[in-house]
């Protein structure tokens, strides 16, 4: 099932197969070949296109700093959070699992092919597929993910579209604050994907 503790259980095995700490890992490996020049882990500086999270400034962080209660105080980055980008980077992020050309087969399987978890839900292997949480209009193939800081991405072969939603919507430091994003952000979703049928 989703858990923030198996990603960074994954960053860890990242970096045994690698020798790399996790950050370098990613950009050898993942961003450099999709030209993702603006994906790093934080804590960032702040040059002005780094967004204020009303969360963070809850939690007493400073512009560019990590969010998450796990990722903030780690010395070193970690699987489940802390990593920034723009729209642009999550663009040719998505546009790769679309075109599957950069990488072997098996990477792109792993990503976007459905497995049940312990309770029967579609996931892959990173991503949600949940029927009762899929964007309407969306086809049974679609794959996304929800941030808990405002961010979705959703990926959607048959219909041949990929989506990127950047927010800095929280609402409150609940889970009723967290659950209102989510729901904003699909919106926003259902809205695009209607447009394209």
């Amino acid at each position: 099932s989703y858990s923030c503790l198996n990603f960074v259980l994954l960053g860890r095995i990242v970096e045994k197969v690698t020798g790399q700490r996790l950050d370098r890992a990613a950009e050898d490996l993942l961003f450099r070949p999709l030209g993702m020049t603006d994906s790093c882990w934080g804590p960032v500086a702040d040059d002005g296109r780094v967004v204020e999270m009303p969360i963070g400034v809850e939690r007493g962080r400073k512009i560019g700093e990590i969010v998450d209660m796990l990722a903030f105080p780690a010395k070193v980055p970690l699987g489940n959070a802390g990593l920034f980008t723009t729209f642009r980077d999550l663009g040719l992020f998505l546009e790769d699992l679309r075109l599957r050309k950069r990488f072997g087969a098996a990477y792109y399987d792993l990503l976007t092919t459905p497995v049940a978890d312990a309770d029967g839900n579609l996931r892959t292997f990173g991503f949600d597929m949940r029927r009762g949480e899929r964007p309407r209009g969306a086809s049974t193939k679609a794959f996304f993910h929800t941030g808990s800081t405002g961010q979705t991405i959703l990926a959607d072969p048959d219909l041949n579209l990929g989506i990127v939603v950047l927010t800095s919507r929280w609402g409150r430091d609940d889970k009723q604050g967290h659950d209102d994003g989510i729901r904003a952000r699909r919106q926003i979703v259902e809205t695009i994907v209607s447009g394209r049928r």
